[in-house]
């Protein structure tokens, strides 16, 4: 769930920024506009990881990235281990995408593959009680 959302995410301030870019006349950013989108939503999400292992979506689905050993996985680990290896992967090899995904299915840890390289789980979290 924490995925869809952060896609959909992803997908409105990509195009937010690619209509923006095209409304106001600016052609010279117009094809850098979506790259501007994503890369502001990345930094914010690279705040939320680094603060509480949670991307936006993941806070919306109340779950977060820890490792083994329950601690919460640190910001490198996520970013190149869970993103950037798989993202590179699924350049040069067909199907590797729909290999994360179905690794859910199959497991009794319900991990995907970016877990396995990166070493990762997704855990849910409680609501905390609101402070008096």
């Amino acid at each position: 769930m924490g995925a869809l959302v952060d896609g959909l995410c992803v997908l409105v301030v990509a195009g937010t920024a690619t209509y923006a870019a095209m409304r106001f006349g600016v052609e010279r950013v117009q094809s850098l506009a979506p790259f501007a989108g994503v890369l502001a939503y990345a930094i914010v999400n690279a705040y939320f990881i680094q603060m509480s292992g949670q991307t936006l979506g993941k806070k919306f689905a109340m779950t977060r990235m820890v490792l083994r050993d329950g601690t919460q996985a640190p910001l490198w680990r996520v970013v190149v281990l869970r993103w950037l290896v798989l993202s590179i992967g699924a350049a040069f090899v067909p199907f590797v995408s729909i290999v994360d995904v179905v690794l859910i299915f199959i497991g009794s840890e319900k991990r995907c593959l970016h877990d396995y390289l990166a070493g990762t789980y997704v855990i849910t979290v409680s609501r905390r009680a609101p402070s008096r």
